[in-house]
């Protein structure tokens, strides 16, 4: 679960697309950019959106919105708004969150009456607080502060998510008030681990004080934020109170959120801190249950400790499962580790679905470490799961094929051969395989993806295979290296469900 949400910080496959300036946005006197084929482009990526979203569709609707904000031209803008009362709630929603990731201070007013409109659905108005996370304005913040206001009897679901956006907004002004929602023990403990979270997504020193008397805490939610937040602040005066916590912490869980905050604070350069980091790590992958081993693997991977290197490899051969071996290839292609290359390589080739996990991380690890020797057996993997007597396998990997390959250097091959599968996936060729082809142009594609998608898209009778098209060309649109719906379902404490979370990850991030 913390690999899925947070694996785009891990992965440089994404390419984002200079789609050229935007007439609406501030003219650089300097700029010698040309109108022409990123013009062309950008206007055929417009079109493309609003031609989606007049589909009879809803879904389709819901996930061109998106698409809508991640492209951010204010040319947009107007059609989004035509649906913030949309009946249909994942329109509706969709259409409020995205109105909020275009960052336009103007849409504060807007985002403000839905968040406290007496006829706004519950749902709704979560979506409101989410999307005033992404516009940083002072009014924003004051906005999501008043959800705490007594008149307005607002439901602990969008108390939380107005004190993650809070965070999101990475404004040290919002310390003070986090930091007394966190101290007030008359506030639920989900209110208050979401506090603490938010106050590591800041980011800034200031809120340490707050976030060190928490450690007192005995519930395992505000444990956990609190061990996350640390990790997101990076100070090494917080390397003590996280090596106690992943050996005293509330529960395995605790343990290994404070495991992977102490992977991304520590270093070989941190002295006698990294090195005991690095010991009692070791120690919990070997006596630790599963979900704390793969967690303190994970943090090894990001230590880069010699010793723990060493063992890592060592998982890598073991008959571990559970997730286990499937971290420590994780691990070692966030180190980049070359040496470990000829065992990755043997698990691709020789395991399969024998240990899916592993065989699936394996290859993905072997696209991060960046070795040339991976290419041909990736080529041939990625040619085989093409068959449609291969669906098992093509379901375990075929997503971290692509990824893989692209950051192999192959990406124009791939998206090649998958812009041909996409023309060539007529009404014999089950959904869930037109599904994979158009999340692996998603992920990889480039401005060759928009007329491959919309072909496809005018063809298709399946609505919902239309929706995840609309999806893969939000994916190819998206200006920013890292999905924006991340800033919502990353860097935090998994454990902690919400509704609007549980919807957002319906979605699919990635």
């Amino acid at each position: 679960m913390w690999w899925t949400r947070n694996r785009l910080h891990y992965l440089s496959f994404k390419e984002p697309i200079d789609w050229g300036e935007n007439p609406d946005e501030p003219k650089d006197p300097d700029s010698k950019k040309t109108i022409g084929v990123k013009i062309q482009s950008r206007k055929k990526g417009i079109d493309a959106l609003t031609e989606c979203l007049k589909d009879d569709h809803n879904l389709t609707k819901a996930n061109t919105l998106i698409a809508m904000a991640k492209f951010r031209d204010r040319k947009l803008e107007e059609h989004i708004k035509k649906f913030l009362t949309d009946k249909n709630r994942y329109v509706r929603d969709n259409a409020v969150l995205s109105l909020g990731i275009m960052g336009d201070p103007a849409n504060v007013k807007n985002l403000k009456k839905i968040l406290f409109g007496k006829k706004s659905k519950i749902n709704t108005r979560s979506y409101a607080a989410l999307a005033l996370g992404y516009i940083n304005d002072k009014a924003s913040i004051k906005a999501l502060q008043e959800v705490f206001v007594k008149r307005h009897r607002m439901r602990p679901e969008i108390k939380c998510v107005a004190l993650l956006s809070l965070g999101n907004l990475e404004n040290p002004a919002a310390i003070p008030f986090l930091g007394k929602i966190l101290q007030n023990k008359r506030e639920k403990s989900q209110i208050r681990s979401c506090a603490a979270v938010a106050l590591g997504r800041i980011k800034d020193k200031k809120a340490l004080p707050f976030l060190k008397k928490a450690l007192k805490e005995k519930k395992s939610d505000i444990q956990g934020s609190v061990a996350v937040a640390l990790g997101l602040i990076k100070s090494e005066k917080s390397k003590k109170d996280l090596l106690k916590l992943l050996t005293k912490g509330r529960g395995s869980q605790v343990k290994g959120l404070a495991a992977i905050s102490l992977g991304q604070l520590s270093a070989p350069s941190a002295g006698k801190g990294g090195k005991s980091a690095a010991k009692l790590l070791l120690k919990a992958t070997k006596k630790g249950g599963y979900n704390l081993q793969g967690f303190s693997i994970l943090a090894l991977g990001m230590l880069n400790d010699e010793e723990g290197t060493r063992e890592l490899r060592n998982i890598l051969v073991s008959k571990k499962k559970y997730f286990v071996r499937g971290a420590a290839a994780l691990a070692l292609g966030m180190l980049k580790d070359k040496e470990s290359v000829p065992v990755l390589i043997k698990i691709v080739e020789k395991e399969g679905l024998s240990d899916p996990v592993a065989w699936s991380y394996a290859i993905l690890a072997l696209g991060m470490i960046g070795d040339k020797r991976a290419v041909p057996i990736l080529e041939e993997l990625f040619e085989k799961v093409q068959d449609p007597g291969q669906e098992l396998l093509a379901n375990a990997g075929y997503n971290n094929i692509t990824v893989a390959l692209a950051m192999l250097g192959r990406r124009a091959e791939v998206l090649k051969i998958l812009h041909e599968k996409l023309a060539s996936a007529d009404k014999s060729v089950l959904s869930g395989a037109k599904w994979k082809i158009l999340h692996g142009i998603g992920y990889v594609g480039d401005e060759t993806s928009i007329d491959p998608l919309m072909n496809f898209y005018k063809n298709e009778k399946d609505g919902k295979v239309r929706a995840y098209a609309a999806m893969a060309l939000g994916f190819v649109l998206d200006k920013d290296k890292i999905n924006p719906l991340y800033k919502i379902t990353s860097e935090g404490n998994h454990n902690i469900r919400l509704d609007v979370m549980i919807d957002i990850l319906f979605n699919r991030p990635d």
